[in-house]
């Protein structure tokens, strides 16, 4: 299983009020989040496993241990929230599943019962950081902006101080 996790913490959570983050710091968090685009599918296997893609992301088989008509708790060697759209729509409680993943610290509202809410808080030690300097453009088709894919850069950094980026990657030890 990974020893050290590569957390996303977006700019807005800093902007929100949250304290920055430096390299050595032990933080406690009260959960973690995963997003999937596109949504896990059933696996074919049952197990618990997590490899590192480019860009930060993770390639994941894990058991959903927790499903709401709104959130979803995967286990993968992590427990993290979710989305109930990151799963695909024939997943059930129990269910292993697999895909493409980032995981983050932030503070979204996920539908999931209060008693399973409660058991998700862990701690982190902070190896390392590094900051997104990846450049966003106007997407194609509409009047939003999206990152540059073609111009992906990251910049290890001692804090989140240091240097001003959109996100963050906290390269962290979990803390039991």
């Amino acid at each position: 299983m990974l020893t050290e996790w590569s957390l996303h913490y977006p700019r807005w959570v800093i902007e929100d009020g949250y304290p920055d983050r430096e390299v050595g710091e032990t933080f406690e968090w009260f959960n973690v989040d995963f997003g999937a685009e596109p949504p896990l599918t059933k696996a074919g296997v049952r197990s618990k496993l997590a490899i590192p893609t480019a860009d930060f992301g993770y390639n994941v088989t894990g058991e959903v241990a927790c499903l709401s008509d709104e959130g979803c708790l995967l286990d993968f060697g992590l427990r993290a929230m979710g989305l109930r759209r990151d799963v695909a729509p024939d997943c059930r409680e129990g269910d292993y599943v697999t895909g493409k993943i980032g995981i983050s610290v932030e503070y979204g509202l996920i539908y999931l019962p209060e008693a399973v809410f409660d058991t998700l808080k862990c701690r982190f030690h902070v190896n390392r950081i590094t900051a997104d300097l990846t450049p966003f453009i106007l997407h194609p088709d509409s009047h939003s902006f999206i990152r540059d894919e073609s111009r992906i850069q990251y910049v290890d950094v001692k804090s989140t101080l240091e240097l001003k980026a959109e996100d963050y990657i906290l390269h962290c030890t979990e803390v039991r």
